[in-house]
């Protein structure tokens, strides 16, 4: 499983289920080179229910954390995180994710203050992983109509 790119799903509510869709419409159109295999939330159930979904379409069930820390602690292999929390904890829960050397996907804005945007981007640059903010927005043909018709 070398060639597989593992993930955690960190913050399992509202907008990670749009970010869970677009996992399984790739593992439908056969793009299987990743597996989600951990599903942090404070609230456990959420965490849960996200991992039973998940389990439908890749066939194994991700393991469920309440913790950001302890999901690290007992992920290893951990490649990658997908993180979708509320805003203001975004620079808290990627910190130590960076720290750990996984790679970050971040949904959008990427932080409520300057401050905590640099925080996370220094700290990605640290350590040498990847960083990348879900902005979908930005490519859809009705923004790019919009800034054309401005």
């Amino acid at each position: 499983m070398s060639d597989v790119l593992t993930i955690g799903m960190i913050g399992c509510g509202g907008m990670m289920g749009a970010h869970r869709r677009g996992y399984e419409a790739l593992w439908n159109a056969g793009l299987r080179d990743f597996r989600i295999v951990a599903c942090c939330d404070i609230d456990p159930a959420r965490a849960t229910s996200m991992a039973q979904e998940i389990a439908t379409f890749q066939g194994t069930t991700p393991t469920v954390y309440s913790g950001v820390e302890t999901m690290l602690g007992k992920e290893p292999d951990l490649a990658a995180v997908d993180i979708s929390t509320v805003h203001r904890e975004h620079h808290t829960v990627a910190l130590p994710c960076f720290e750990a050397g996984k790679h970050v996907l971040i949904e959008k804005p990427l932080a409520i203050t300057m401050r905590a945007g640099k925080l996370m981007l220094d700290a990605a640059e640290k350590a040498g992983t990847r960083f990348q903010v879900a902005e979908n927005y930005r490519r859809a043909p009705e923004q790019r109509a919009i800034k054309w018709a401005v």
